[in-house]
């Protein structure tokens, strides 16, 4: 599994929220994407994937303020 080779890849951790959402695990998701996004903050995508999650649970303002937008 790629994420035990690289545990610390923001890019490895944010497909593993995507697929965590996928599942249904959008909990599980969203800690995944939080620690992707520590791990290189200057990789959009982890931010990007976690607004999407929970727009998908209808947090609106939350995924607003995840996206950074505010």
């Amino acid at each position: 599994m790629a994420f035990q080779i690289n545990p610390r890849s923001s890019v490895i951790m944010s497909f593993l929220g995507i697929v965590l959402h996928a599942l249904k695990k959008n909990e599980d998701a969203i800690k995944i994407m939080d620690r992707a996004i520590l791990a290189d903050k200057k990789n959009p995508l982890p931010m990007y994937q976690k607004a999407n999650i929970l727009m998908s649970l209808e947090k609106f303002d939350d995924a607003l303020i995840s996206s950074g937008v505010t």
